[in-house]
């Protein structure tokens, strides 16, 4: 069997020796202070020394779990400030020809921007479907409560309702 015709790619010892940042590990970068664009800066060049060339970026706001642990992030989540802090270091990051691996959410659960979007559009909440099974006797009438999305009435084993 000829390997080389089934190998589409050839191994290069200098790419393996120094990977494109892509493939080297991610480094979880917590913010949970007063972001200023010196810190950030400051953050990058110690890791970038340190080998680190790639950077998952997780802040961690104020209202993120507010009694379980301390928070002291400043500028608040997704306010205009965090916002150009946040491309600062994105541009920073470039700069440096480092990867970064975005967040889409501090915390979870993922896609409710940490709480805001239910507090402006209460309707929004996450809401929840559970099973109530109630066991009815002979004759007896069952009462579907008006919130039920639907019922079924079963006798041995078959829908009859």
């Amino acid at each position: 069997m000829d390997i080389k015709k089934y190998n589409t790619h050839i191994f290069n010892k200098t790419k393996f020796r120094a990977p494109d940042s892509f493939y080297w590990p991610g480094y979880m970068w917590l913010w949970n202070e007063k972001l200023s664009k010196e810190e950030i800066t400051k953050q990058l060049d110690e890791m970038y020394n340190c080998g680190a060339r790639s950077v998952w970026i997780l802040p961690i706001p104020k209202d993120f779990r507010p009694v379980a642990m301390p928070k002291y992030m400043e500028p608040d989540y997704m306010t205009e400030e965090f916002k150009e802090i946040f491309i600062f270091a994105v541009e920073e990051i470039h700069k440096r020809g480092m990867q970064l691996w975005l967040s889409d959410e501090p915390g979870w659960p993922s896609g409710g921007i940490n709480g805001k979007i239910a507090r402006q559009n209460p309707s929004l909440i996450h809401k929840r479907i559970k099973c109530k099974e109630i066991e009815g006797k002979a004759g007896e009438k069952i009462k579907i409560p008006n919130n039920c999305i639907t019922a079924y009435i079963v006798k041995n084993g078959t829908n009859i309702t």
